[in-house]
């Protein structure tokens, strides 16, 4: 682990819920194959995914939705995992609205730059502004999303990291 393993979502995810059921003991193994810090929700899904495993292993009948609110106390982006399908996120993150999207026929390609950019240090440059929903436009045809959606992180981060505004050009 690269980090005190009280920071890890899985093992947060485990005392999450050794906290209200006394979970048993057990042993935890983790392969990653996602650059941390690339803003693709890996250490999410880990505490999502986690959430799930020890509701299924230990059989303690928790409900999506259950399930839902332990993880959005994880994290804002950890309930989206839960469901792991596509949706449209609303709330801190809990209240997912399922989107019929597929991407089926396309392929996704990540890229990523010898760069470490923190949740944290993503989201301090965000605020609330009036918008359309993108629930509005992901109906619409792919190649048409460039005209509807952008993305608000890069008035903040591309500034800080030349290098990703360089790669996305």
């Amino acid at each position: 682990m690269d980090c005190p393993p009280e920071k890890n979502l899985a093992v947060k995810a485990y005392n999450l819920l050794d906290s209200d059921f006394q979970l048993p003991p057990v042993a935890m193994s983790l392969l990653k194959r996602l650059p941390m810090g690339a803003g693709l929700g890996g250490g999410s899904a880990d505490g999502a995914f986690m959430l799930v495993m020890l509701n299924s292993l230990f059989h303690l009948g928790l409900s999506t939705s259950g399930l839902i609110a332990y993880a959005a106390k994880l994290g804002a982006d950890c309930p989206f995992f839960i469901v792991n399908k596509p949706a449209y996120a609303t709330g801190i993150g809990e209240k997912l609205e399922p989107t019929g999207l597929s991407l089926a026929g396309y392929t996704i390609v990540i890229v990523k730059p010898d760069v470490f950019v923190s949740t944290r240090e993503a989201f301090s440059g965000i605020g609330i502004k009036e918008a359309p929903p993108v629930s509005r436009f992901v109906s619409r045809p792919v190649k048409e999303w460039k005209e509807f959606v952008s993305n608000d992180f890069e008035k903040t981060i591309f500034p800080l990291h030349p290098e990703i505004a360089r790669v996305k050009e």
